[in-house]
């Protein structure tokens, strides 16, 4: 183990004796941070404070801590142009920054809160109005995705003609795969889990560096990425693809990569979802997922790439995750489970809610009594992503903090380390890029990223059947498509098509897309090919023959397949599809290993 792992898992020892105590009631949320007798959170995180182990916090050497551009770079005043600097510098700045700010401006900065529309009007007017920033969906997007960074620049002016002196949080949850807000011509890159089959630390780095200068390009200051869960396999119905894979270290080095590729861009990254959502069988939007995984087993699997990330000030979004062990409270509003993250990270580490409008919370609150934003910040996070109601929740906490029971030292600092990575921006204008990911109006041109997009897909496709090279097919040859959806066979259609194959109902070559997970669709739906009588072996039907057997999300489906050609793409973007197309006509070489476990295939498994 790390050590930032070894410090987590003695900090979860401490909270479990502190949670099996008879005399002493797991910590609500809305209440002080517990005793000695628990890891304990502080009120504030000033320079130099104490951690909530108790040991003095060191402040990294400005050495180990290269600038988010991961190179010197000028400053400017106006916000979206601020010098790149190392963690302890922002949070020193940010604390002059926010040092006199009323307490309602305090309560407004630390929120980032959805908006209507797909113009700036409702964008701006939030930011406007003193709220610390907003996060787009995909319902925020124009028609033409470039016009955003018209609606993003309105905000920013927004901010400058507030007082604030500082980016204004722009958020997207741009992972790649099934969660991406925004389509072409921002390209649409694979998820985690074809990261975790190429196993490239560079290829990564270079994917998220592009990624990152797009979303860049278009004025976004912030990216909810990587996703740093390590799945559990077939049992994991809520992240699948999303996450690099099964075995911890290497999802610690992808998301590392990813993490040092952002940064390259001069957008700050957040990994997700601590203490770990791979696990877990329920989905946070709906109810509260728990983990009874003991204190041993959380610090070996789930929690190592928090803890490898720990060690570079990567901000970490928390996720609506009960940790049993510690208490029955979402990890967002118990300060046990936050106080774990701050004893591995550190205490100046930015700690973001997961979004407090999720299913997960509404039993808590409505137990507790106590508003799930005031609850949040108690237990330690700094930065609230989208409460339900926003003016409600500002309220709420201008309301805790006069009566009490919200310290305002705890609100400012919060409020100190959400403008500290604002401050982290990358000082590059847009358009300011390396790769010709920008075109010359400084947002993303269209086809930019295609090839890259397309390396990754090769890299990460994997060859898994009894034949080894899965070039069986030639130009011209007919292929029947079956299994899937109407929406992937048309789209791997036209890729056979571009490959110089034909695609027909009466084929010779039966290539059979098989079930998958949740985010690839994988329950085959109505418009089968005629004859297609099976759904697979995860449809309740037997598995049929095939010439090719495709997996086009999580590889599960695989099993149990009889075909000589099996292909695991991790993915049905565009650019897994060509790879597919490629590979069967030879131009295109699988390189991928499982990132997962297959049956009696282990990580980092292939073809034999």
């Amino acid at each position: 183990m790390s050590r930032r792992t070894v410090a987590l898992v003695a900090a979860l020892g401490a909270g479990l004796l502190a949670g099996c105590s008879d005399d002493e009631p797991a910590p609500g949320p809305g209440t002080s941070a517990p005793d000695a007798s628990g890891p304990a959170h502080p009120s504030s995180r000033p320079s130099g404070s104490a951690s909530p182990s108790g040991e003095p916090s060191q402040a990294p050497s400005p050495s180990s801590q290269p600038s988010p551009s991961g190179e010197p770079s000028s400053s400017g005043s106006a916000p979206g142009a601020g010098e790149a600097l190392a963690w302890e510098e922002a949070v020193r700045r940010a604390e002059g920054l926010v040092a006199d700010l009323p307490v309602e401006q305090l309560a407004g900065q630390v929120i980032v809160a959805g908006y209507e529309g797909t113009g700036p009007r409702g964008a701006e007017a939030l930011v406007r109005d003193g709220f610390g920033g907003v996060i787009a969906f995909s319902a925020n997007v124009p028609q033409d995705v470039t016009a955003l960074a018209e609606v993003n620049a309105a905000v920013q002016r927004a901010q400058a003609e507030s007082g604030r002196d500082w980016p204004a949080v722009i958020g997207v949850d741009q992972e790649g795969g099934p969660v991406q807000r925004l389509g072409e011509p921002v390209t649409q890159f694979p998820a985690g889990m074809a990261h975790g089959a190429a196993d490239d630390a560079d290829l990564s780095r270079e994917v998220a560096r592009h990624s990152g200068e797009q979303l860049r390009a278009l004025g976004f200051t912030m990216v909810f990425a990587p996703d740093a869960d390590v799945t559990v396999g077939p049992q994991d119905p809520t992240i699948g693809v999303r996450s690099p894979g099964s075995d911890p270290q290497r999802v610690a080095q992808v998301a590392g990569a990813l993490v040092q590729g952002y940064r390259q861009a001069g957008i700050v990254p957040v990994a997700k979802h601590f203490p770990g959502h791979g696990g877990l069988t329920t989905d946070s939007h709906e109810g509260l997922p728990a983990t009874d995984a003991s204190v041993e087993e959380l610090g070996a699997h789930d929690l190592v790439p928090f803890s490898a990330l720990a060690e570079h000030d990567v901000p970490v979004m928390v996720g609506h995750i009960a940790v049993t062990a510690l208490d029955d409270l979402p990890a967002t509003l118990s300060a046990r489970t936050t106080g774990l993250l701050r004893d591995a990270a550190g205490p100046d580490v930015l700690v973001v809610t997961d979004a407090l409008n999720m299913g997960a919370l509404d039993a808590a609150e409505e137990s507790t009594g106590t508003d799930r934003s005031v609850a949040a910040l108690a237990a330690g996070s700094d930065l609230l992503l989208m409460p339900p109601d926003p003016q409600a929740a500002r309220a709420a906490v201008v309301e805790a903090v006069a009566e009490g029971a919200l310290p305002e030292e705890r609100l400012r600092d919060a409020a100190s380390h959400v403008v500290a990575a604002s401050l982290q921006v990358g000082a590059e204008s847009p358009g300011a890029v390396s790769d010709g990911g920008v075109s010359d109006g400084g947002v993303p041109a269209s086809g930019a990223g295609r090839a890259l997009a397309d390396r990754l897909a090769a890299a990460a496709l994997t060859s898994l059947g009894e034949t080894c090279d899965p070039a069986v097919l030639s130009a011209g040859d007919v292929v029947r498509v079956v299994g899937g959806t109407e929406e992937q066979r048309g789209a791997l259609g036209e890729a056979l098509d571009a490959a110089g194959l034909s695609v027909s109902a009466q084929g010779d070559t039966v290539l059979r897309i098989v079930d998958g997970g949740d985010y690839a669709a994988g329950q085959v739906e109505d418009g089968q090919m005629p004859g297609d009588t099976s759904s697979g072996p995860q449809g309740g039907g037997a598995p049929r023959a095939a010439d090719v057997a495709l997996s086009l999300d999580v590889p599960y489906g695989l099993e149990g397949v009889d075909a000589p050609v099996e292909l695991a793409a991790f993915g049905d973007t565009a650019a897994h599809l060509r790879a597919v197309a490629g590979a069967l006509v030879g131009e295109v070489t699988p390189a991928g290993t499982l990132p997962v476990p297959l049956g009696d295939r282990q990580v980092g498994s292939a073809c034999d």
